[in-house]
Formats: C-alpha cells, sequence, structure tokens
C-alpha cells in the first residue's frame, strides 16, 4: 500500500453500517469522511478535492440516490467510485456498470472482500491514468513531429495525426480524426492503396522519390514510409504513415538542373576555350571549343592541369599568378599554350576566382597577333 494515507468518501445511510465501514477502513489506514445522503457526498466532494475514493451506497432513502449523484460527482471529478450496496438485481448491477467500471460490493461480503475491491479500485484508477498518460504522450510526440505523420487503425480512421502533416495537406485536425483515410483523401491513387493493405498485412512499404498527382491537377514529390503498428497481444492494429513533402526542395533541383544545362549548352556552344581549375592546378571542366585548340580530348585534358599547357610562365609564374587572381577574383592575361603536337599558340585567359575553383575563359589570339 501506499505510504500516502488515501481518503475515502464512505456514502452510507445506515448509521450503524456506516460506523462499521469506518471503523474498518481507519484501521487499515484510511482517512474516512462520511455522508448519509446524495446531496451531502456531492457537495463534500466539492469541499474535498484530495479525496482518493468514493464507496457510494445506492439506496439512499429520499433526495438523490446513490447513482445519480455518481454521475454528477464523475462529470466533474476523476475519481474511482465503487457501489456497496445490497440490491443484486442484474439491472441494478448493469447500471452501475454503465456508470463506473471499478467494482460493486454487496453488503455483508465481509472485510476481505471490502478491503481486497478497494485495493484494486486503486490499482484499475492508477492503471487507467498511466494508460491516459501514455496516450497523452503519443498524441504530444507525433503532433510535434517535424515529419508528417499520420496513424490509422484497421478500418483505416485516422487516430493521431501530427501538426506537419495537417499544414503540408491542408487539412484541420477536427476534420480528419475518426474518419476514413479516403474519405479525407478520395483521389488517392491506387498504388498507394495498394500499399495500406500490404501494411495491414504486416509488410513496410517506402518510396524515396514519389509523385502525388491530386484531383485538381496539382502535383506533389513526397518521400514516405508505410508500416504496421501492433497490439500489445501482437495482432496489427492498423497502419502509420510517414509523410515528407519534398516538392520545393523538388522544383529546386529541376531549376538548378535546366539552370546547368542552359549553363552547359552555352559554354559548348561558346568559340573560346572555357575550363574549371582546382587551387592545384588540376582541370575540372573542359569544353570542346578548347579541346579542338589544344589537339587534345577532353578525357585527356581532365587527367592534366595548366602546367601540361602552360607555354610561357615558369611554375612560380604561375603560381604568383594563382595567388593574384584568388586576392583580386579576377584576372585577365595574354599567355601562350602547348598543343598535343607540340606547337605553340596565343591565349588571351579571362579567370575568375569562385568558391574554391577558377573559371577560365580562353580565346586563341594567334592570328590576331599575326596581324598586328
Amino acid at each position: 500500500m501506499s505510504s500516502e494515507r488515501k481518503t475515502i468518501l464512505l456514502v452510507e445511510d445506515e448509521a450503524i453500517i456506516s460506523i462499521a465501514i469506518k471503523m474498518v477502513l481507519e484501521r487499515n489506514g484510511y482517512t474516512v469522511i462520511t455522508a448519509a445522503t446524495g446531496a451531502r457526498s456531492i457537495a463534500l466532494m466539492e469541499e474535498n478535492p484530495h479525496i482518493s475514493l468514493i464507496l457510494m451506497d445506492i439506496n439512499l432513502g429520499a433526495g438523490i440516490d446513490g447513482t445519480d449523484a455518481a454521475k454528477i460527482i464523475l462529470a466533474t471529478h476523476d475519481v474511482p467510485v465503487i457501489f456497496h450496496s445490497s440490491h443484486t438485481e442484474t439491472s441494478v448491477v448493469e447500471k452501475t456498470e454503465g456508470i463506473t467500471s471499478y467494482g460493486y460490493i454487496v453488503k455483508n461480503s465481509g472485510e476481505t472482500v471490502l478491503l481486497a475491491s478497494i485495493k484494486m479500485a486503486f490499482r484499475l484508477f492508477d492503471a487507467k491514468k498511466a494508460l491516459a498518460h501514455s496516450h497523452d504522450l503519443m498524441s504530444y510526440i507525433i503532433e510535434h513531429n517535424r515529419s508528417a505523420v499520420a496513424v490509422h487503425d484497421r478500418d483505416y480512421k485516422y487516430i493521431y495525426v501530427s501538426k506537419q502533416y495537417l499544414s503540408d495537406y491542408n487539412v484541420l485536425e477536427k476534420d480528419i480524426i475518426g474518419k476514413h483515410h479516403y474519405e479525407v483523401f478520395p483521389d488517392l491513387p491506387q498504388k498507394w492503396r495498394e500499399v495500406h493493405k500490404k501494411a495491414l498485412a504486416g509488410e513496410v512499404s517506402s518510396a524515396e522519390d514519389d509523385i502525388f498527382e491530386r484531383a485538381d491537377g496539382s502535383v506533389q514529390w513526397t518521400r514516405w514510409e508505410c508500416r504496421p503498428w501492433y497490439e500489445a497481444d501482437g495482432s496489427i492494429g492498423g497502419f502509420v504513415i510517414y509523410t515528407e513533402v519534398i516538392t520545393k526542395r523538388k522544383l529546386a533541383e529541376i531549376a538548378v538542373r535546366k539552370s546547368e544545362e542552359k549553363y552547359r549548352a552555352i559554354i559548348q556552344a561558346t568559340k573560346d576555350g572555357f575550363w574549371t581549375v582546382d587551387k592545384h592546378g588540376r582541370f575540372i571542366d573542359i569544353n570542346s571549343s578548347y579541346s579542338r585548340m589544344s589537339g587534345y580530348s577532353v578525357d585527356e585534358l581532365l587527367r592534366m592541369g595548366i602546367r601540361d599547357v602552360e607555354a610561357l610562365e615558369d611554375s612560380q609564374e604561375t603560381a604568383d599568378r594563382t595567388k593574384k587572381i584568388m586576392a583580386q577574383g579576377y584576372d585577365n592575361f595574354m599567355t601562350r599554350h602547348r598543343r598535343k603536337d607540340g606547337s605553340e599558340f596565343d591565349v588571351e585567359v579571362s579567370a575568375y576566382y569562385l568558391e574554391n575553383e577558377f573559371i577560365c575563359f580562353c580565346r586563341d589570339v594567334t592570328e590576331m597577333k599575326r596581324a598586328m
């Protein structure tokens, strides 16, 4: 028994029975408050919110009977109620079960039954509070999950949803909890309906980059996982859907890819040679124009560096120029490059330093210098 002294409200209109039960309870470590009427029990409950349990007689004479008093109390207080009565009729017992499920003791059952029933009621009440806390904690965790999470039962009805889910799919919690998933999203593709069936059969499914085409013509890209959840007995209770709407990111990727494709098309179409070079002077990217100028294939050049084609500057001069470009961010200069066949050609180089790389445009000015 808990070291905390529990208070019991004993509601009994027969004084001798009330005194006898009070003595038993106090002898076993309980504090007891007594009431002889239903109305008085309601008032005492308001005055003593620390009451831990109510032992309620049903027939309390004139006025409010025990079942009605219990209903009124339970409407505003979460407290276990045990009915204690001489009535054994099925209709009476069933009526009390509809009010509370913490026990029904027939009078004169004895001290052992009375004390055991009270202890069991406290255990049931504590278990109920623990379950309610677990439910609230689960709801809190899911509600505040930064991913879109929806938990469904076996009938496809919503049990929990995260705030992110409500935001991503533009729905309100009050409009979906308890409703069938397909009632909320009637345009859900058949492929996802099959995934839900698989989850209820114990299978986990997922996709990293999936398209959801809505009935209104809009398109969403999602990353998702659907998996079963299990009851305490090991049976499948429903399924959980984890979803991340990645539409913005996907559209950004498409825009970047189009930009890169456009950039590459421009680079390949220009008559000037083009390089990107790392800080060690190794080629990272080369266009076909420079390949034609130098006589090397693009693949060959990508295994080379500036020192392999530079014909005018020595290593120190190239190193000094590299430091200058890094410091200024840009330089334009004349030099000479060496072709694969050993011949040389004059080039005008425009070099830019950006994000640890050098971007260089090389123009063949051999003919221009000859004409000067």
